[in-house]
């Protein structure tokens, strides 16, 4: 593991841009903190902070590296100027009181809002030399102390850009000024983490003398003086969120020969008429929206950027000039070379099915290849590096291991690419105009017409399962030039079967067996918590689990099949005895099977206003056989069957010679509910929710008994 780290951390700065510092941990225990690091030629070069002299270390001499939040020096670049005479606050000063008495009526109808938004303005600024600007302005007002928030972080790429503070300012109720002040801002370095690189800095500052009853304005600008693409300008802007917004601006300006495209989501009708004007050789295309109200979180709604109005715009109409700049750079990293080609059919040698052999290159880039994601220009946030080099070095990001994949797989003759998606935690990516919008990369194969989806950076599914945030979403295949629909999982893909068995005694003692299979998202899960925890933790938690329903048990037997094990469904099986566990009451046995009630925290709303959204599909069965003790008759609840597009529950009971069975289902076969069929769905889960909680009552059989209680 420590030689992994240190091999990922050097290429990391040989990647890295000049100022990049690095504190270095030697193999004697000694630290250096070198600046202006390069790696080359099994060495690392830089510049010591001590001496300020340039330091060689050899790489074997190397046990660590590690990148901390060193504070750099700011410069007028980095900060405008921050003077205010005591005319300029006095005039300042009497424009937010008139100001806050003007949006006195909003703060009133939204009273218990603990904060509320007067402006936000974001202007994108695309200028006639190539430069990208963008210019945030916003206006809070702190109406409760929960709202406080007065600590700002920006991150940025200062080999790319630069972020330029122009005011930050707190006025109190009574209308004095506290100002952030140049000795307020910091510019550190951002920190590398466990499995991921870039070469982005902080920008950091806290707006002084923040409390309740306060106005909150700042306004920054982020100057790109280079950016990955001169030929690309796009942005997206989202109007309102969590707290109500009385103004919403969205400005772009761009030279009047570029034209711009834009598209709208979320209800954003009214938007779909922007304000023009020209200027200077520029034209501006200005969306505005007023009074917004703040969103009120609901259980499993989409993000609030799916929820609220959006503007996505951009100088390209479609994907026509990103494919053709990406098509090379994909066809170049998918390139079969012998390394390549040998390593993907040692892989399958001696396998005869093309499932056999897509599961073994499956499984080794998800084992084998460990997630490294380093960042730091366009080659490498959108098509990543060389099949080889990812196989070589053993390690890299989505677009790494969907490439590395797909070339495999192409090795040994089955046609696979790389696509770029965006998970479904997020809104759909946008495809009506030219934009990157995505933020992950898996792996399609074609195979005798038929196309499906695997994602090797997630090491817990079995072939042929995947994420279940990549469900639903839309694929974009940039060597074929193709945009599919990657398709929502079946619930059956996505299952947890249980196999129950209680032998219930007359005393209320029930002895029970347990047996559970996993696929699917479900599988995965269950592999990752059994992976991370010992056996003794795992057998905790499920002694916690037992404990809950009675303190008088006794665990006999806990069982689970290897994690690490690919080639079958994950399995766990236990046995224990709940001492006592049905009440009895005169010649009745009052009886609940454990973990057979259902909850929906979904349902607990009246109404909703957003959809119900959830990654993917699911299904749960249970097949449980109750063993009466003899003597014993049974009296169960009325058994219950739903069918509906949005959900599916069944609760069957089925009696034979002193054995109950009883079957219980549920399915939900959709990944997002509509808001609108929420009253239907609601009471369908509260049906089948109140079903399951029936106790079920067995009774002393005087026939067989010959007990005349």
């Amino acid at each position: 593991m420590k030689t992994e780290k240190i091999l990922v951390c050097i290429l990391a700065l040989a990647l890295s841009v000049p100022l990049m510092a690095a504190e270095i941990t030697k193999r004697d225990g000694t630290k250096v903190l070198l600046n202006n690091t390069l790696y080359e030629n099994g060495k690392l070069k830089g510049i010591s902070s001590e001496t300020g002299k340039e330091l060689v270390i050899e790489r074997d001499e190397i046990s660590d590296i590690g990148f901390g939040d060193e504070l750099l020096p700011k410069s007028s670049e980095n900060v405008a100027s921050m003077e205010t005479s005591s005319k300029e606050l006095k005039e300042m000063s009497e424009k937010y009181l008139a100001l806050k008495k003007s949006f006195k009526p909003f703060v009133e109808k939204y009273s218990d809002e603990v904060s509320h938004t007067i402006k936000e303005a974001n202007e994108y600024i695309l200028t006639s030399d190539g430069k990208h600007i963008t210019v945030r302005e916003r206006i809070v007002y702190i109406n409760k102390e929960e709202g406080i928030s007065s600590s700002y972080n920006i991150g940025f790429d200062p080999n790319r850009e630069q972020i330029i503070l122009e005011y930050a300012r707190c006025i109190m109720p009574d209308g004095s000024i506290s100002q952030v002040k140049e000795n307020d801002i910091q510019i550190s370095r951002g920190t590398s983490g466990s499995t991921s690189f870039g070469i982005s800095q902080s920008y950091s500052f806290t707006v002084p003398d923040v409390t309740e009853g306060c106005i909150v304005h700042t306004r920054y600008r982020r100057e790109e003086f280079n950016p990955f693409d001169s030929g690309l300008f796009y942005g997206r802007y989202h109007f309102g969120w969590a707290i109500p917004t009385l103004e919403s601006v969205l400005t772009v300006t761009v030279p009047e020969d570029i034209p711009l495209y834009y598209a709208f989501r979320n209800k954003a009708e009214d938007l779909q008429k922007p304000q023009i004007s020209k200027s200077d050789g520029s034209i501006s295309y200005t969306w505005k929206e007023e009074n917004i109200p703040g969103i009120t979180a609901e259980p499993q709604m989409p993000p609030y950027s799916a929820v609220v109005s959006a503007v996505y715009f951009s100088i390209k109409e479609n994907f026509d000039y990103m494919n053709a700049k990406l098509l090379p750079m994909y066809q170049e990293r998918m390139r079969i070379t012998d390394k390549v080609r040998k390593a993907a059919e040692e892989l399958t040698a001696g396998l005869k099915t093309k499932a056999e052999k897509i599961a073994a290159l499956y499984l080794y880039c998800q084992k084998e290849i460990r997630y490294i994601s380093i960042k730091g220009s366009l080659a490498a946030n959108q098509v990543g590096h060389s099949a080889e080099h990812t196989l070589t070095n053993k390690y890299g990001d989505c677009t790494d291991k969907g490439i590395l994949l797909a070339a495999m797989l192409n090795a040994i003759g089955i046609e696979a690419y790389p696509v770029i998606v965006k998970t479904n935690d997020y809104p759909l990516s946008v495809r009506e105009v030219g934009m990157f919008d995505d933020n992950h990369c898996i792996t399609e194969i074609h195979d005798e017409g038929r196309i499906f989806y695997l994602d090797s950076t997630a090491t817990d599914y079995r072939y042929p399962y995947f994420r279940g945030d990549d469900h639903g979403i839309t694929a974009r295949n940039i060597i074929k030039g193709t945009i599919r629909t990657v398709p929502v999982a079946p619930p059956e893909d996505n299952l947890v079967k249980n196999f129950i068995e209680i032998t219930l005694e007359e005393d209320g003692t029930a002895r029970i067996k347990e047996r559970s299979l996993y696929n699917g998202q479900r599988e995965a899960s269950m592999r990752r918590y059994l992976r991370r925890r010992n056996p003794e933790e795992y057998e905790k938690a499920v002694r916690n689990s037992l404990a809950a329903i009675t303190a008088d048990y006794e665990l006999i037997s806990l069982n689970n099949s290897d994690p690490l094990d690919f080639s079958r469904p994950l399995e766990t099986s236990s046995e224990y005895v709940l001492k006592n566990y049905a009440a009895k009451s005169g010649k009745y046995m009052i009886f609940s099977i454990p973990g057979f009630e259902s909850y929906f925290s979904v349902a607990g709303l009246e109404n909703r206003k957003y959809d119900i959204w959830s990654n993917t599909t699911s299904a749960y069965e249970n097949l449980i056989k109750v063993i009466l003790p003899k003597g014993f008759k049974a009296h169960v609840p009325q058994s219950l069957r739903i069918r509906s597009p949005y959900f599916e529950g069944d609760i069957i009971y089925d009696l034979k010679d002193g054995v109950l069975e009883v079957t219980k289902r549920l399915s939900n076969p959709v990944r997002i509910v509509p808001a609108k069929v929420y009253p239907d769905y609601r009471k369908d889960l509260l049906s089948f929710a109140e079903a399951s909680s029936k106790k079920i009552f067995f009774e002393v059989d005087s026939a067989v008994k010959g007990d005349k209680q």
